[in-house]
Protein backbone atom coordinates (compact mmCIF):
# COMPACT_ATOMS: atom_id res chain seq x y z
CA UNK A 1 0.00 0.00 0.00
CA UNK A 2 1.22 3.75 -0.67
CA UNK A 3 2.41 5.43 2.32
CA UNK A 4 1.26 8.01 4.26
CA UNK A 5 4.45 9.48 5.95
CA UNK A 6 4.88 11.66 8.83
CA UNK A 7 5.69 15.46 7.82
CA UNK A 8 6.76 17.83 9.80
CA UNK A 9 5.62 21.64 9.48
CA UNK A 10 8.39 24.10 11.79
CA UNK A 11 7.83 21.77 14.85
CA UNK A 12 4.68 20.69 14.63
CA UNK A 13 4.69 16.38 13.00
CA UNK A 14 1.71 15.63 11.12
CA UNK A 15 0.32 12.89 8.80
CA UNK A 16 0.82 13.61 5.20
CA UNK A 17 -3.32 13.13 4.70
CA UNK A 18 -3.89 15.38 7.15
CA UNK A 19 -2.53 17.94 5.32
CA UNK A 20 -3.95 16.92 2.40
CA UNK A 21 -7.32 17.06 3.65
CA UNK A 22 -7.45 20.24 5.40
CA UNK A 23 -4.28 22.41 4.47
CA UNK A 24 -6.29 25.43 5.89
CA UNK A 25 -5.80 23.78 9.81
CA UNK A 26 -2.26 24.12 9.34
CA UNK A 27 -1.72 27.83 7.81
CA UNK A 28 0.43 29.21 11.01
CA UNK A 29 2.57 26.18 11.03
CA UNK A 30 3.32 26.65 7.28
CA UNK A 31 3.93 30.85 7.52
CA UNK A 32 6.97 29.94 9.91
CA UNK A 33 8.43 26.69 8.06
CA UNK A 34 8.96 29.24 4.94
CA UNK A 35 10.53 31.62 7.01
CA UNK A 36 12.91 29.33 9.30
CA UNK A 37 13.79 26.78 7.77
CA UNK A 38 12.48 27.54 4.64
CA UNK A 39 11.18 24.09 3.76
CA UNK A 40 9.57 21.20 5.67
CA UNK A 41 10.40 17.21 5.86
CA UNK A 42 9.23 14.24 4.94
CA UNK A 43 10.25 11.68 7.61
CA UNK A 44 9.06 8.29 5.58
CA UNK A 45 12.61 7.26 6.00
CA UNK A 46 13.04 7.97 9.65
CA UNK A 47 16.77 7.99 9.22
CA UNK A 48 17.19 10.53 6.30
CA UNK A 49 14.20 12.93 6.54
CA UNK A 50 13.68 14.56 2.88
CA UNK A 51 13.48 18.28 2.73
CA UNK A 52 9.54 19.34 0.99
CA UNK A 53 8.98 22.40 -0.82
CA UNK A 54 6.33 24.54 0.82
CA UNK A 55 3.96 25.87 -1.97
CA UNK A 56 1.10 28.98 -1.82
CA UNK A 57 -1.68 28.84 -3.85
CA UNK A 58 -4.13 31.87 -3.25
CA UNK A 59 -7.88 31.50 -4.50
CA UNK A 60 -9.86 34.88 -5.27
CA UNK A 61 -11.83 35.15 -2.15
CA UNK A 62 -10.81 32.76 0.50
CA UNK A 63 -7.52 31.88 2.15
CA UNK A 64 -4.46 31.07 1.05
CA UNK A 65 -3.95 27.57 1.23
CA UNK A 66 -0.70 25.57 1.21
CA UNK A 67 0.59 22.81 -0.26
CA UNK A 68 3.74 20.58 -0.13
CA UNK A 69 5.82 19.75 -3.13
CA UNK A 70 8.66 16.85 -3.56
CA UNK A 71 12.73 18.64 -3.84
CA UNK A 72 13.62 19.16 -7.08
CA UNK A 73 16.37 15.82 -7.51
CA UNK A 74 15.86 14.61 -3.86
CA UNK A 75 12.83 12.25 -5.14
CA UNK A 76 14.61 8.85 -5.11
CA UNK A 77 15.93 9.39 -1.64
CA UNK A 78 12.50 8.74 -0.56
CA UNK A 79 10.71 5.59 0.49
CA UNK A 80 9.66 3.86 -2.62
CA UNK A 81 6.19 4.05 -1.67
CA UNK A 82 5.98 7.90 -0.73
CA UNK A 83 3.94 9.92 -2.72
CA UNK A 84 6.85 12.26 -3.21
CA UNK A 85 9.15 9.59 -4.36
CA UNK A 86 10.72 9.85 -8.00
CA UNK A 87 12.84 7.83 -9.98
CA UNK A 88 16.74 8.12 -9.88
CA UNK A 89 18.08 9.81 -13.34
CA UNK A 90 19.61 7.05 -14.51
CA UNK A 91 15.62 5.38 -14.68
CA UNK A 92 14.12 8.70 -16.04
CA UNK A 93 13.13 9.49 -19.46
CA UNK A 94 15.00 13.21 -19.36
CA UNK A 95 18.04 14.12 -20.93
CA UNK A 96 19.87 17.02 -20.87
CA UNK A 97 18.00 18.04 -24.13
CA UNK A 98 15.00 17.53 -22.64
CA UNK A 99 15.65 19.51 -19.28
CA UNK A 100 16.89 22.39 -21.58
CA UNK A 101 13.09 22.30 -22.27
CA UNK A 102 11.68 21.61 -19.41
CA UNK A 103 13.28 24.30 -16.93
CA UNK A 104 12.86 23.26 -13.25
CA UNK A 105 12.94 25.71 -10.05
CA UNK A 106 14.06 24.93 -6.66
CA UNK A 107 10.56 25.87 -5.58
CA UNK A 108 9.24 23.25 -7.27
CA UNK A 109 8.13 25.44 -10.14
CA UNK A 110 8.87 24.90 -14.34
CA UNK A 111 9.11 26.52 -17.77
CA UNK A 112 7.97 24.83 -20.66
CA UNK A 113 10.10 26.39 -24.12
CA UNK A 114 7.37 24.79 -26.51
CA UNK A 115 8.53 24.12 -30.32
CA UNK A 116 5.56 26.09 -31.53
CA UNK A 117 3.17 29.33 -30.57
CA UNK A 118 1.26 29.77 -27.98
CA UNK A 119 -1.15 32.60 -29.91
CA UNK A 120 -0.54 34.59 -33.20
CA UNK A 121 -0.22 38.33 -33.08
CA UNK A 122 -0.75 40.26 -36.12
CA UNK A 123 0.35 43.83 -36.17
CA UNK A 124 1.10 43.80 -40.13
CA UNK A 125 -0.15 42.04 -43.22
CA UNK A 126 0.87 38.14 -41.94
CA UNK A 127 -0.59 35.13 -43.71
CA UNK A 128 -0.87 32.64 -40.76
CA UNK A 129 1.10 29.49 -41.71
CA UNK A 130 -1.08 26.83 -41.49
CA UNK A 131 -0.19 23.31 -40.17
CA UNK A 132 -0.01 21.14 -42.70
CA UNK A 133 3.15 23.13 -44.06
CA UNK A 134 5.31 21.77 -40.81
CA UNK A 135 7.69 19.02 -41.31
CA UNK A 136 6.50 15.57 -41.11
CA UNK A 137 8.20 15.05 -37.80
CA UNK A 138 9.55 16.87 -34.63
CA UNK A 139 12.32 19.11 -36.01
CA UNK A 140 16.18 17.98 -34.93
CA UNK A 141 17.36 21.47 -34.97
CA UNK A 142 15.14 23.84 -33.65
CA UNK A 143 15.10 24.09 -29.26
CA UNK A 144 11.79 23.35 -28.00
CA UNK A 145 9.14 20.76 -26.44
CA UNK A 146 6.73 19.44 -28.98
CA UNK A 147 3.56 18.54 -27.94
CA UNK A 148 4.39 14.70 -27.33
CA UNK A 149 6.91 15.75 -25.01
CA UNK A 150 4.92 17.80 -23.40
CA UNK A 151 2.35 15.36 -23.24
CA UNK A 152 5.53 13.02 -21.68
CA UNK A 153 6.67 15.01 -18.97
CA UNK A 154 3.45 15.67 -17.69
CA UNK A 155 2.58 11.83 -17.17
CA UNK A 156 6.25 11.38 -15.69
CA UNK A 157 6.39 14.48 -13.73
CA UNK A 158 2.60 13.30 -12.00
CA UNK A 159 3.91 9.87 -11.27
CA UNK A 160 1.11 8.83 -13.66
CA UNK A 161 3.82 5.85 -14.89
CA UNK A 162 3.66 4.39 -11.86
CA UNK A 163 1.63 1.91 -9.98
CA UNK A 164 1.61 0.95 -6.72
CA UNK A 165 -0.33 -1.90 -4.21
CA UNK A 166 -3.80 -0.67 -3.15
CA UNK A 167 -3.92 1.79 -6.29
CA UNK A 168 -7.04 2.31 -7.80
CA UNK A 169 -7.23 5.39 -11.24
CA UNK A 170 -9.40 6.71 -13.06
CA UNK A 171 -9.99 9.67 -15.57
CA UNK A 172 -11.14 12.13 -12.56
CA UNK A 173 -7.67 11.35 -11.11
CA UNK A 174 -5.37 11.75 -13.78
CA UNK A 175 -7.09 14.99 -14.34
CA UNK A 176 -6.62 15.97 -10.82
CA UNK A 177 -2.84 14.90 -11.14
CA UNK A 178 -1.73 16.93 -13.99
CA UNK A 179 -4.10 19.71 -13.14
CA UNK A 180 -2.54 19.98 -10.03
CA UNK A 181 0.27 20.20 -11.76
CA UNK A 182 -0.39 22.60 -14.35
CA UNK A 183 -0.91 25.33 -11.36
CA UNK A 184 3.07 25.43 -11.15
CA UNK A 185 3.90 25.64 -14.49
CA UNK A 186 4.45 28.08 -17.49
CA UNK A 187 4.23 27.53 -21.37
CA UNK A 188 6.79 30.13 -23.03
CA UNK A 189 5.37 33.49 -21.42
CA UNK A 190 1.67 32.07 -20.26
CA UNK A 191 0.63 30.65 -17.15
CA UNK A 192 -0.06 26.51 -18.04
CA UNK A 193 -3.01 26.14 -16.35
CA UNK A 194 -4.78 29.52 -18.31
CA UNK A 195 -4.20 27.39 -21.54
CA UNK A 196 -4.72 24.53 -20.71
CA UNK A 197 -8.03 22.43 -20.31
CA UNK A 198 -8.76 18.88 -19.42
CA UNK A 199 -12.48 17.72 -19.53
CA UNK A 200 -14.06 16.15 -16.08
CA UNK A 201 -14.69 12.71 -15.60
CA UNK A 202 -18.21 12.46 -17.92
CA UNK A 203 -21.62 11.61 -15.79
CA UNK A 204 -24.91 12.26 -16.85
CA UNK A 205 -25.40 14.22 -13.39
CA UNK A 206 -22.50 16.56 -14.50
CA UNK A 207 -22.74 16.46 -18.18
CA UNK A 208 -24.29 20.13 -18.08
CA UNK A 209 -22.50 21.65 -15.99
CA UNK A 210 -19.24 20.76 -17.64
CA UNK A 211 -20.59 21.85 -21.01
CA UNK A 212 -21.06 25.28 -19.36
CA UNK A 213 -17.44 25.15 -18.16
CA UNK A 214 -15.93 23.93 -21.27
CA UNK A 215 -18.34 26.75 -23.44
CA UNK A 216 -16.21 29.25 -21.59
CA UNK A 217 -13.07 28.36 -22.37
CA UNK A 218 -13.81 27.98 -26.14
CA UNK A 219 -15.64 31.20 -26.20
CA UNK A 220 -12.45 33.34 -25.96
CA UNK A 221 -10.90 31.78 -28.85
CA UNK A 222 -13.82 32.08 -31.06
CA UNK A 223 -14.26 36.35 -30.08
CA UNK A 224 -10.16 36.04 -30.51
CA UNK A 225 -10.57 34.39 -33.93
CA UNK A 226 -13.51 36.88 -35.24
CA UNK A 227 -11.34 39.52 -33.94
CA UNK A 228 -8.01 38.33 -35.75
CA UNK A 229 -9.80 37.62 -39.24
CA UNK A 230 -11.29 41.36 -38.92
CA UNK A 231 -7.52 42.51 -38.48
CA UNK A 232 -5.81 41.19 -41.05
CA UNK A 233 -9.31 43.11 -43.33
CA UNK A 234 -8.20 46.10 -42.16
CA UNK A 235 -4.72 45.91 -42.61
CA UNK A 236 -4.91 44.14 -46.35
CA UNK A 237 -7.00 47.68 -46.65
CA UNK A 238 -3.95 49.93 -45.39
CA UNK A 239 -5.63 50.41 -42.23
CA UNK A 240 -3.78 49.91 -38.51
CA UNK A 241 -4.89 47.22 -36.56
CA UNK A 242 -3.55 44.57 -33.94
CA UNK A 243 -5.37 41.22 -33.00
CA UNK A 244 -4.12 38.14 -30.86
CA UNK A 245 -5.54 34.89 -31.68
CA UNK A 246 -5.83 32.43 -29.04
CA UNK A 247 -5.37 28.51 -28.58
CA UNK A 248 -6.13 25.85 -26.13
CA UNK A 249 -4.40 22.60 -25.18
CA UNK A 250 -6.57 20.06 -24.56
CA UNK A 251 -5.83 16.37 -22.63
CA UNK A 252 -8.25 13.97 -23.10
CA UNK A 253 -8.41 10.44 -24.19
CA UNK A 254 -9.00 10.03 -28.31
CA UNK A 255 -12.03 8.11 -28.99
CA UNK A 256 -12.11 7.82 -32.53
CA UNK A 257 -11.69 9.79 -35.70
CA UNK A 258 -13.67 10.05 -38.67
CA UNK A 259 -13.74 11.28 -41.97
CA UNK A 260 -16.06 14.56 -42.33
CA UNK A 261 -17.14 16.88 -45.39
CA UNK A 262 -15.09 19.74 -47.02
CA UNK A 263 -11.76 17.26 -46.72
CA UNK A 264 -11.77 17.53 -43.48
CA UNK A 265 -11.79 15.10 -40.27
CA UNK A 266 -13.63 14.87 -36.89
CA UNK A 267 -11.51 13.75 -33.93
CA UNK A 268 -13.99 12.99 -31.03
CA UNK A 269 -12.39 13.14 -27.38
CA UNK A 270 -13.48 11.85 -24.46
CA UNK A 271 -15.49 13.39 -21.98
CA UNK A 272 -16.05 15.70 -24.55
CA UNK A 273 -18.83 15.52 -27.10
CA UNK A 274 -18.06 18.81 -28.95
CA UNK A 275 -16.02 17.21 -32.00
CA UNK A 276 -12.13 19.18 -33.53
CA UNK A 277 -12.03 19.68 -37.37
CA UNK A 278 -8.68 18.47 -38.94
CA UNK A 279 -8.09 19.50 -42.09
CA UNK A 280 -7.29 16.15 -44.34
CA UNK A 281 -3.58 17.00 -44.95
CA UNK A 282 -2.87 17.61 -41.32
CA UNK A 283 -4.55 14.12 -40.32
CA UNK A 284 -2.11 12.55 -42.74
CA UNK A 285 0.50 14.09 -41.43
CA UNK A 286 -0.54 12.72 -37.74
CA UNK A 287 -1.14 9.24 -39.40
CA UNK A 288 2.48 9.21 -41.10
CA UNK A 289 3.60 10.05 -37.50
CA UNK A 290 1.63 8.05 -34.75
CA UNK A 291 -0.01 5.65 -37.35
CA UNK A 292 1.15 3.07 -34.71
CA UNK A 293 -0.74 4.29 -32.07
CA UNK A 294 -3.87 5.57 -33.74
CA UNK A 295 -4.47 1.79 -34.96
CA UNK A 296 -4.93 0.71 -31.65
CA UNK A 297 -7.89 2.69 -31.89
CA UNK A 298 -9.28 -0.30 -33.71
CA UNK A 299 -8.49 -2.87 -31.55
CA UNK A 300 -10.51 -4.32 -28.32
CA UNK A 301 -8.69 -2.94 -25.80
CA UNK A 302 -6.71 0.17 -27.32
CA UNK A 303 -6.25 3.41 -25.61
CA UNK A 304 -4.93 7.08 -26.60
CA UNK A 305 -4.09 9.40 -24.98
CA UNK A 306 -3.86 13.31 -26.87
CA UNK A 307 -2.58 16.42 -25.86
CA UNK A 308 -4.36 18.59 -29.11
CA UNK A 309 -3.32 22.10 -29.80
CA UNK A 310 -6.59 24.18 -31.02
CA UNK A 311 -8.06 26.86 -32.09
CA UNK A 312 -11.67 28.30 -32.84
CA UNK A 313 -13.19 29.52 -35.62
CA UNK A 314 -15.53 32.10 -36.57
CA UNK A 315 -17.80 30.20 -36.82
CA UNK A 316 -17.73 28.53 -33.45
CA UNK A 317 -15.77 24.99 -34.28
CA UNK A 318 -12.74 23.71 -32.78
CA UNK A 319 -10.08 23.77 -35.30
CA UNK A 320 -7.01 21.20 -34.84
CA UNK A 321 -3.57 22.98 -35.28
CA UNK A 322 -1.41 19.73 -33.95
CA UNK A 323 -1.62 16.90 -32.35
CA UNK A 324 0.94 14.41 -29.81
CA UNK A 325 -0.42 11.05 -29.14
CA UNK A 326 0.65 8.24 -26.53
CA UNK A 327 -0.89 4.43 -26.02
CA UNK A 328 -1.88 3.99 -22.35
CA UNK A 329 -3.16 0.88 -20.57
CA UNK A 330 -6.28 0.53 -19.34
CA UNK A 331 -5.26 2.11 -15.62
CA UNK A 332 -3.20 4.98 -17.90
CA UNK A 333 0.46 3.43 -17.53
CA UNK A 334 2.36 4.54 -20.89
CA UNK A 335 2.52 1.31 -23.24
CA UNK A 336 4.33 1.16 -26.81
CA UNK A 337 3.16 -1.80 -27.90
CA UNK A 338 -0.44 -4.48 -26.93
CA UNK A 339 2.45 -6.69 -25.41
CA UNK A 340 3.75 -3.82 -23.05
CA UNK A 341 0.24 -2.99 -22.32
CA UNK A 342 -0.44 -6.79 -20.83
CA UNK A 343 2.47 -6.67 -19.04
CA UNK A 344 1.42 -3.34 -17.48
CA UNK A 345 -2.35 -5.20 -16.68
CA UNK A 346 -0.70 -8.17 -15.97
CA UNK A 347 1.17 -6.25 -13.02
CA UNK A 348 -1.76 -4.13 -11.80
CA UNK A 349 -4.06 -6.67 -11.69
CA UNK A 350 -1.03 -8.79 -9.35
CA UNK A 351 -1.38 -5.86 -6.92
CA UNK A 352 2.61 -4.76 -8.09
CA UNK A 353 4.69 -1.94 -7.48
CA UNK A 354 6.17 -0.62 -10.82
CA UNK A 355 7.23 1.90 -13.27
CA UNK A 356 7.11 2.53 -16.84
CA UNK A 357 10.12 4.65 -17.83
CA UNK A 358 9.37 7.62 -20.29
CA UNK A 359 11.21 8.55 -22.78
CA UNK A 360 10.71 12.39 -23.24
CA UNK A 361 10.49 12.77 -27.23
CA UNK A 362 12.95 16.05 -28.18
CA UNK A 363 14.05 15.83 -31.57
CA UNK A 364 16.73 12.92 -32.58
CA UNK A 365 17.54 13.41 -28.39
CA UNK A 366 19.27 10.07 -28.02
CA UNK A 367 19.01 9.86 -24.11
CA UNK A 368 22.77 10.67 -23.43
CA UNK A 369 23.38 7.33 -23.61
CA UNK A 370 21.23 6.12 -20.89
CA UNK A 371 19.42 2.67 -20.99
CA UNK A 372 15.98 2.50 -20.21
CA UNK A 373 13.92 -0.32 -19.49
CA UNK A 374 10.56 -1.47 -20.61
CA UNK A 375 9.14 -1.76 -16.69
CA UNK A 376 10.97 -1.57 -13.49
CA UNK A 377 9.33 -3.69 -10.75
CA UNK A 378 9.90 -2.54 -7.34
CA UNK A 379 9.43 -5.35 -4.83
CA UNK A 380 11.22 -8.23 -5.90
CA UNK A 381 14.23 -9.39 -3.35
CA UNK A 382 16.21 -7.16 -5.15
CA UNK A 383 14.70 -4.24 -4.63
CA UNK A 384 15.06 -3.88 -8.52
CA UNK A 385 13.98 -5.73 -11.11
CA UNK A 386 14.83 -4.22 -14.79
CA UNK A 387 11.42 -5.73 -17.02
CA UNK A 388 11.83 -5.67 -20.99
CA UNK A 389 9.79 -6.77 -23.69
CA UNK A 390 11.67 -7.53 -27.01
CA UNK A 391 8.96 -7.93 -29.34
CA UNK A 392 10.61 -6.42 -33.08
CA UNK A 393 12.08 -9.03 -35.06
CA UNK A 394 14.07 -8.44 -38.29
CA UNK A 395 15.90 -5.17 -36.97
CA UNK A 396 19.94 -5.43 -36.84
CA UNK A 397 19.78 -2.35 -35.04
CA UNK A 398 17.28 -3.69 -32.88
CA UNK A 399 19.08 -6.64 -32.17
CA UNK A 400 22.34 -4.92 -31.36
CA UNK A 401 20.44 -2.47 -28.89
CA UNK A 402 19.17 -5.14 -27.25
CA UNK A 403 22.49 -6.55 -27.03
CA UNK A 404 23.45 -4.10 -25.80
CA UNK A 405 21.20 -3.68 -22.80
CA UNK A 406 21.61 -7.65 -21.74
CA UNK A 407 25.48 -6.98 -21.76
CA UNK A 408 24.45 -3.72 -19.43
CA UNK A 409 22.79 -5.40 -17.26
CA UNK A 410 24.51 -8.38 -17.19
CA UNK A 411 27.90 -6.15 -16.29
CA UNK A 412 25.90 -4.23 -13.72
CA UNK A 413 24.71 -7.52 -11.65
CA UNK A 414 21.25 -6.44 -11.77
CA UNK A 415 17.79 -8.69 -11.87
CA UNK A 416 16.10 -9.26 -14.78
CA UNK A 417 12.77 -10.23 -16.52
CA UNK A 418 12.58 -10.75 -20.04
CA UNK A 419 9.89 -11.73 -21.96
CA UNK A 420 11.19 -12.03 -26.06
CA UNK A 421 8.56 -12.60 -28.28
CA UNK A 422 10.43 -14.53 -31.03
CA UNK A 423 10.43 -17.10 -28.75
CA UNK A 424 7.13 -17.51 -26.66
CA UNK A 425 4.08 -15.36 -27.23
CA UNK A 426 2.86 -16.53 -24.08
CA UNK A 427 4.02 -13.99 -20.99
CA UNK A 428 6.40 -15.93 -18.58
CA UNK A 429 5.08 -15.62 -14.82
CA UNK A 430 6.30 -12.19 -12.67
CA UNK A 431 8.71 -12.66 -10.46
CA UNK A 432 7.78 -13.21 -6.81
CA UNK A 433 7.07 -10.37 -4.44
CA UNK A 434 8.34 -9.62 -1.42
CA UNK A 435 7.14 -7.38 1.13
CA UNK A 436 8.80 -4.12 2.20
CA UNK A 437 8.96 -2.30 5.49
CA UNK A 438 9.53 1.60 5.66
CA UNK A 439 12.74 2.01 7.62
Amino acid sequence: MSLDPDVRIDSRCVRLSAVREAPASYSHDFEQARIEPGHAWCLCNTSNPQRLVIRRKSHAGTAAAFFLAGWPEGGESHHIDCPFFKEAEDESGKSSESKSCFEESVDGTFRITPQFSVSLKVDTVVRKKDPIESTPRPSETTRGATLLAMLQYLWSETGLHRWRAGWNRDWGRVRYEIMSKAEDGQIGRRPLADVLYIPPRYTPVGAEKNKAEFAARQEPLFVSARQFLEAQSRIAAGKAASAVRETLFIIAPLRGLKESQFDSYQIQLGHIAQPVYCKAPLMQRLQRRFGRVLNTLSAEHGHVIGLFHVEGTPRGHLQLLDAGFMRVSSRFIPVDSSYEETVADALVTANRDFSKPVRIEIGADSLDGKVLADFILYDTASRRCYMEVYGVQGREEYEARKREKQHIYRQNGVEIWEWDLTRTREMPALLPRVERTAS
